[in-house]
């Protein structure tokens, strides 16, 4: 913290805080029931209100207000904090999943957001998780990291599972849903599909075999702290999630190895 406004008590110069992604309005139906990422009026840092990649943001009151800054410990790093926000909207897909030492998990996608998927259901003692990931370089990866019991190339590969988790934009076709996921199965929309979307086939299935669809979009004020106590605790290991941390003028240099598949995360560090 660089600043502090008149009227601001909770924070002070030199505190370590992480900022979460939300502004919401903190009266409706949704923010008074701790669901402040339905919030009709809610806006986002770095997407419709300025903040991304920026070397100082000012923090609108009503961020401050509802509850969106957390500090961190000393002893917390800066990089390993900031996997709070992915971290916590993943915490927000699994509270809404049903996953035991019963659940066989296949999670499409093995970016950062499908590991922390995995090393969450792996906490709760999945019986199986598999993570499917086309890219050979992003498998090897994975293998190295305590996210997944088995990482794939296809969904093909998949002998069933009673957990799907769409952690990137792309959807299994309905022949696949169909002869993997079981009676009773979730299915947890995570990620959004792009816009050739298949014809929704499927919807039959879901009736004939009771699946539980389940939308999860975000994260809220309280999961952001939570997923900060989990990363201070050391119980994620953060440090194995991080491939670099780099100044501003490297972000070139990040992004082309992100498109290449070669990082998982890359961090900007702005000089202290």
């Amino acid at each position: 913290v660089m600043e502090v406004s008149n009227g601001v008590l909770e924070f002070a110069i030199g505190d370590r805080v992480v900022v979460g992604p939300g502004i919401s309005c903190g009266c409706c139906k949704f923010c008074t029931s701790g669901r402040e990422n339905l919030c009709p009026e809610i806006r986002i840092l770095g997407f419709n209100h300025p903040g991304g990649m920026a070397e100082y943001i000012a923090v609108p009151p009503m961020a401050v207000r509802e509850g969106w800054i957390h500090k961190l410990p000393e002893a917390t790093a800066l990089e390993y904090a900031a996997l709070s926000e992915p971290l916590a909207c993943c915490m927000n897909g699994i509270q809404k999943l049903d996953v035991d030492k019963r659940s066989r998990v296949v999670i499409v996608g093995g970016g950062i957001i499908g590991c922390f998927h995995g090393w969450l259901c792996r906490e709760k003692r999945a019986e199986r998780v598999i993570i499917v990931e086309k890219d050979k370089q992003r498998r090897e990866k994975i293998g190295r990291l305590p996210v997944a019991d088995t990482v794939v190339e296809t969904p093909e590969s998949v002998e069933f599972c009673n957990v799907v988790i769409i952690a990137a934009r792309a959807f299994p076709d309905t022949k696949w849903l169909a002869e993997k996921l079981e009676k009773g199965g979730q299915l947890l929309l995570f990620s959004g599909v792009k816009d050739e979307f298949p014809h929704p086939s499927w919807v039959n299935l879901v009736h004939y075999n009771e699946w539980k669809i389940i939308g999860s979009y975000g994260c809220t004020p309280l999961q952001v702290g939570k997923a900060l106590e989990t990363i201070c605790s050391g119980n994620l290991p953060a440090s194995r999630f991080i491939d670099c941390v780099i100044p501003l003028e490297g972000v070139t240099f990040a992004f082309e190895k992100l498109d290449r598949k070669e990082f998982l995360k890359a961090m900007i560090r702005f000089e202290e």
